[in-house]
């Protein structure tokens, strides 16, 4: 843009635990009903008059729909490589709600595909903004035919959130905030970390800080975290998952529309039963330790457990590894980190 911080101020809240995977959320809430185009010229004409840029305005489903708002599609033509034009470009996806060009932007950084396209985060719904939801470079549709995974950094995925900022900014004239969960808040935090001038503020939802590969100190978190009663009885489940690991394969293979030719349904179950106390403290918490079932429930009742936890086997099928999860496990091994969990 560039555009000052207002005193250096950047908030880092972590309020609400949103599950790594994804935090769409699919209740409408309200909202305001101002003049949706303040400027008194149409946002649609703007919007395609961007360089690179392909728009297409759309109505979400009635019980979606925020009033006050229009929705719009954005394409943006990103490089490859921002430091090496011969490299190319690929189709970036931009979620939009409009409201207003001199209300405050808010830019979900989600990490992964485009979420909340047509919901409010919480800040977009406290400060009545506009807001934008960036796809991270080669996952979900924003992939180019051949991905060079050498280019998907930190410094680019920042670079492409830059010059989507910059090119808005010519548009809009409110504050700029930044927002995401877990690897969105890592995404929004790094973008400041490195473009600093071009938001006003980060709301950061549990964002994690991993120094290492792998980061040793969240081994002892599991033993921990949580009452003793309620560790116990969620490590007999994942016991009993693993010793009854082929029944729980039948299981996983039998869900319709999943495939596992690439990671081999043993080795996703597996990891998802290994995950599965990482992910329910994660998602669920101390409010849930009543719905652990006993360890000698049936192999539905616990596989139901294991998917209810945000630690299902599908995770690792086909689809989920094209469109996030084979990016997400190659950004962790080459330069974001990981956890790793155990305990006796």
């Amino acid at each position: 843009m560039p555009r000052s911080l207002s005193a250096g101020l950047v908030l880092a809240l972590a309020l609400v635990a949103l599950p790594a995977c994804g935090d769409d959320d699919d209740t409408p809430d309200g909202g305001p009903d101002p003049d949706p185009d303040a400027s008194g010229d149409d946002i649609l004409g703007q919007l395609a008059a961007l360089p690179g840029v392909t728009v297409d305005e759309y109505t979400p489903s009635p019980e979606a729909i925020v009033e006050g708002y229009r929705y719009f599609h954005l394409w943006f033509t990103s490089p490859v490589d921002h430091e090496d034009a011969s490299a190319g470009t690929f189709q970036q996806y931009v979620g939009l709600m409009h409201r207003d060009v001199t209300a405050p932007l808010v830019a979900y950084t989600g990490g992964y595909d485009a979420g909340w396209t047509y919901y409010r985060t919480e800040p977009a719904r406290v400060l009545d903004s506009n807001q934008i939801s960036i796809e991270y470079r080669f996952y979900a549709d924003s992939q180019p035919a051949t991905v060079d995974w050498s280019k998907l950094t930190v410094a680019q995925a920042s670079a492409d959130e830059h010059e989507i900022l910059h090119a808005l900014g010519s548009i809009y004239t409110g504050a700029v905030i930044t927002t995401g969960g877990s690897k969105g808040g890592e995404t929004a935090l790094q973008h400041y970390r490195l473009y600093p001038d071009d938001v006003d503020g980060v709301v950061a939802y549990v964002a994690p800080v991993i120094t290492d590969l792998p980061d040793l100190r969240y081994a002892g978190v599991l033993d921990e975290i949580g009452l003793p009663a309620c560790r116990a009885r969620l490590r007999a489940v994942q016991r009993a998952l693993l010793e009854r690991h082929v029944d729980i394969e039948t299981l996983a293979t039998a869900e319709p529309g999943v495939t596992y030719d690439r990671a081999g349904v043993a080795h996703a179950t597996e990891t998802a039963i290994v995950e599965l106390e990482f992910a329910f403290w994660m998602t669920r918490g101390e409010v849930d330790c009543d719905q652990v079932p006993e360890a000698t429930a049936s192999d539905g009742e616990l596989y139901q457990f294991l998917i209810d936890s945000y630690s299902d086997p599908a995770a690792y099928g086909d689809a989920s590894l094209r469109v996030s999860g084979s990016q997400y496990i190659y950004q962790d091994m080459l330069e974001l980190g990981y956890p790793i969990w155990m305990h006796a």
